[in-house]
């Protein structure tokens, strides 16, 4: 097996928020490195550590680049690189950007730490578990078809990865998907009414949009309120709108260990119904 003696992960998307800080540490034997003051990738992120093959790194390069698009961007573009005994090798991880979007620097502070890293190890935990049972998990499901958006060419294959991402975390039963789905989602995200209410209408139009979509159709143009009409750079947006719902929605299950762990149980249907009960 080939013995890897580094693996580095570049980053287009992200900068330090003080123009003299050159490195910040995100966690054990991790750190992300300013490489050169400008260029394509003047970001990248070095393990202090060895692994015995290439596949030890991949996936925790994996993990990690999805751990930095939910905390910092979901624009972020990657290059990789592994260097062992044999030449160097090298993977490709920048996946889809929408193209009225590209990267939008993210400017980072001493204090994301703090908030990445338990992202980052609690996205670890719970994709290795994914893995190793090869069963369902709420969760693992959800954060693997966020990642599978990233490399889907396709506008609305990435979108359907989105939604489909949203409804493995909001629907508990096979019965009411679409009322479910926005009901327990903007309970969950909402801080007040009126939040509850816009993030309800904006799930609303999402899923006007994926119905036609997933069912080989296209969407109806009065029930979209123009997002297909004259414009179509409309629907990258609305793209955009379904993906911050999902990010924030893994910034509040993966930050805090009470809601962890209550996406990871089977009591998630009763506390949505306690919420719909509340709001």
């Amino acid at each position: 097996m080939i013995k890897i003696h580094k693996a580095k992960l570049e980053v287009l998307g992200l900068d330090f928020a003080e123009s003299e800080i050159k490195q910040y540490k995100l966690g054990q034997n991790m750190y992300i490195k300013r490489e050169t003051e400008s260029g394509l990738f003047s970001h990248s992120v070095h393990f202090n550590s060895e692994a015995s093959s290439y596949n030890d790194h991949k996936e925790r390069i994996f993990n990690l680049a999805l751990a930095l698009r939910i905390w910092f961007s979901p624009n972020l573009g990657f290059g990789c690189l592994f260097i062992g005994t044999k030449p160097v090798q090298t993977a490709l991880l920048d996946g889809f950007r929408l193209p009225n979007q590209g990267y939008k620097n993210k400017k980072i502070t001493d204090s994301d730490r703090k908030y990445f890293t338990p992202i980052y190890d609690n996205i670890t935990a719970c994709l290795n578990e994914h893995r190793a049972k090869k069963t369902f998990s709420r969760l693992g499901r959800a954060l693997g078809l966020f990642n599978y958006s990233y490399y889907q060419y396709s506008h609305e294959i990435k979108f359907l990865n989105i939604v489909m991402a949203l409804e493995s975390l909001f629907t508990t039963a096979a019965q009411e998907v679409t009322y479910r789905l926005k009901i327990n989602l903007s309970n969950f995200l909402g801080e007040n009414s009126a939040e509850r209410m816009r993030i309800y209408d904006t799930v609303e139009k999402i899923l006007n949009v994926r119905g036609p979509i997933a069912h080989g159709g296209k969407p109806e143009k009065d029930k979209i309120k123009g997002y297909f009409e004259k414009n179509p750079s409309n629907f990258e947006n609305l793209i955009g709108e379904a993906e911050e719902l999902l990010i924030n929605a893994f910034r509040k299950i993966l930050w805090n260990s009470d809601t962890l762990k209550l996406f990871s149980g089977k009591d998630l249907g009763k506390y949505f119904i306690k919420k719909a009960i509340n709001a």
